[in-house]
């Protein structure tokens, strides 16, 4: 998963909107080394470029039972505003019926200055 829907969606013609549940969380610069993270977070942009950017993060959920699709939609559809739009929206759902009504907080990921989403590729 990622998390963004428009960093990687040249990969293909159909995305998804997912709820996860990250359990454990492990970040990683390199290979990962079969901790007990539930949930791995690595970054190849990071090695290329020299630092972390958020925009390209790839997560990495170890179990199945950690992702419950939610949406299917075509890629190619995928704008920003509307995308924030609908994670706002099934994330107030998600929360009212599985946190308890506890608000979670979200962070919108912005692309880096100067690139357009869903733009340079380097994997």
């Amino acid at each position: 998963t990622a998390n963004n829907p428009l960093a990687f969606k040249s990969f293909g013609e159909v995305g998804l909107l997912v709820a996860t549940l990250r359990g454990k969380i492990e970040k990683v610069s390199g290979r990962f080394d079969g901790g007990d993270a539930n949930t791995v977070i690595g970054n190849k942009e990071e090695r290329l470029r020299g630092g972390s950017i958020p925009y390209h993060d790839e997560i990495v959920l170890r179990q199945s039972s950690q992702c419950l699709p939610l949406i299917q939609y075509k890629s190619h559809l995928a704008h920003d505003d509307l995308m924030w739009t609908y994670h706002i929206e099934l994330q107030k759902l998600v929360d009212n019926f599985f946190n308890g009504e506890v608000p979670t907080e979200l962070e919108r990921v912005h692309p880096p200055e100067g690139m357009v989403s869903g733009g340079y590729h380097s994997f």
